[in-house]
This record gives C-alpha cells, sequence and structure tokens, in this order.
C-alpha cells in the first residue's frame, strides 16, 4: 500500500524541528549531545547547532530536500558531509519515499549529484543549469571545474551598527560575522578593513610606526593614514572626505573610497541600510 503523501506543512515542521536549539518542554542538552547542522536554503550556506537526539528526523529531512531540492539541501554534520555521516542511510530512504517528488523523478540528479559529497551545497545551482538545459554531465563538469563566470563573483553586504554580513563567494552566499561593528561617519560607511578586503584577496599590512594601512588588491595599492584626508593610491597623493579611523582596536576605512580606488563597485540599500562592495 502506497504511503501518503506529507503535506507541505508536515516538512516543515519537521525541518524547523531539525534546525532548531529549542524544543518546548525538552530538557536542556549538554553540549557534549550538541552538533553542528550545515545546511542550503534558497542560495545560503549557514550553520546551527541542534541536539544529536534530534537526527532521528534525518528522514524528514530527506523528504524536504527530495521536495524542494532546488531550495533546501543538508550539507554536512559536525563538518562531515551527510553521505559519510551515521544517518546517511536513513537520509537516502526519505528522498526515495515519493515516486512523485522531485529527486525520484530526476533520478540522474539524484545518482550523479545528490549522492556525490563534492556536489554538496550546489542544489539551486544545480536545478538552475539543469532546468536551462544542461545535462547532468555538463553540470558535473562545471562545477568541478569552476567554469562558469559566476565562480569568480565576490560580494560583501555590510550591515551598519551590526556585526552580522553576508558573503557571495561564486554562485554561494554565507552568513558571516565582523568582530567590529560598522558605522557611519560624515555620511560615509566605514567598515574594518581586513573583514572586508581580504574577502577579495586584498593584502592588508599595517604599519604601526606611521600609523598607515595599506591594502594592495591586483595592480592597485592604497595607503590610508589614521585620521589625515590625504591618501596615496600607487604613489600619488588623493583627497578623501572622511578619514580612516581605529575603533574598538580595529582600522575602519571609508568603504566607497577605498573600494572604488581599488576597481570595485559599490551600492548602498536604504531600506536595509547596507552597503554592497563587490568585483561584478
Amino acid at each position: 500500500m502506497k504511503k501518503p503523501k506529507l503535506k507541505i506543512v508536515g516538512v516543515v515542521i519537521a525541518m524547523l524541528m531539525a534546525f532548531s536549539i529549542v524544543s518546548v518542554g525538552a530538557a536542556p542538552v549538554e553540549a557534549e549531545d550538541t552538533v553542528m547542522i550545515k545546511g542550503r536554503t534558497g542560495d545560503t550556506i549557514s550553520e546551527l547547532p541542534s541536539p544529536r537526539s534530534e537526527l532521528q528526523y534525518a528522514f524528514a529531512w530527506g523528504r524536504g530536500q527530495n521536495e524542494r531540492y532546488a531550495t533546501l539541501e543538508l550539507v554536512a554534520i559536525d563538518g562531515v558531509p551527510w553521505q559519510d555521516t551515521e544517518i546517511a542511510a536513513e537520509f537516502k530512504r526519505g528522498m526515495e519515499f515519493d515516486p512523485e517528488w522531485y529527486l525520484t523523478k530526476h533520478p540522474d540528479i539524484y545518482n550523479e549529484i545528490v549522492l556525490d559529497k563534492r556536489f554538496n551545497g550546489y542544489g539551486h545551482f544545480v536545478v538552475r543549469l539543469y532546468n536551462e538545459g544542461k545535462s547532468v554531465a555538463e553540470i558535473k563538469e562545471i562545477i568541478l571545474n569552476k567554469s562558469h563566470p559566476e565562480f569568480n563573483e565576490i560580494e560583501v553586504d555590510v550591515f551598519v551598527g551590526k556585526t552580522s554580513n553576508s558573503i557571495k563567494r561564486g554562485v554561494t552566499w554565507y552568513k558571516d560575522h565582523f568582530d567590529a561593528v560598522p558605522f557611519i561617519s560624515n555620511g560615509r560607511v566605514m567598515v574594518p578593513v581586513r573583514g572586508v578586503m581580504e574577502e577579495f584577496g586584498a593584502t592588508v599590512e599595517w604599519f604601526p610606526a606611521t600609523s598607515q594601512v595599506s591594502i594592495k588588491y591586483k595592480d592597485k595599492n592604497v595607503k590610508l593614514k589614521i585620521g589625515s584626508k590625504t591618501a596615496e593610491v600607487n604613489g600619488k597623493a588623493v583627497t578623501l572626505d572622511v578619514p580612516a579611523t581605529i575603533k574598538d582596536g580595529r582600522t575602519f576605512i571609508p568603504t566607497r573610497f577605498v573600494a572604488e580606488q581599488l576597481g570595485l563597485k559599490v551600492g548602498w540599500n536604504e531600506q536595509y541600510r547596507y552597503a554592497y562592495i563587490r568585483n561584478f
């Protein structure tokens, strides 16, 4: 007898239980019984702690991923790809539960991509390429060789007044945190220099004797002196309206000036009060 298909609401509830660290009425969970669940929602990957006891919901996780593979995907448990964990077999059963679900209807994606840990976290990209007419073999080659133009894209979204930020590396977004809070000075967004510029591969150096910070990116070199409105760009003096400063033990730089001098693009989202810096 065919088992009835669960409603989407049921799947959502199961997923919330799987990714939640708090259960109403549950006894406190000791640290050693907690695992880190790494998962993808949409194009964003994040990690959350979860009680080990809730690994019993692996069956539900697999079912949820199957129905919504483009938007929902388990990546790893305690840093180990889910394919190599204790719940792998049960997770696979969850994905094979209903013949009407996405991965069951696309066995080539399931067998050659989903079960291969090299492609964990790329589900949204896989489905997009598949819908564009790419074959599974072509999709695998694109991901393994990083041959799609998007793999070169980097964006950092900096939220004023918050340590949290969002970072796009290639085709995937990640949630991260600065160790200092971005702020606005005279209408300019000030960001911690290392937290932003090193994401693009820039080299950041601090010279305590002269209170200068140097940012090297490709063929550009920007030097800022703390408190000074005169900067050096490839050895030439350039005036800026807000100087670099030190706050809470971290060096902050004016986002737009430095990013644009390095050839990066900068924008501002007034609704959510964040600045974005990108290389594309």
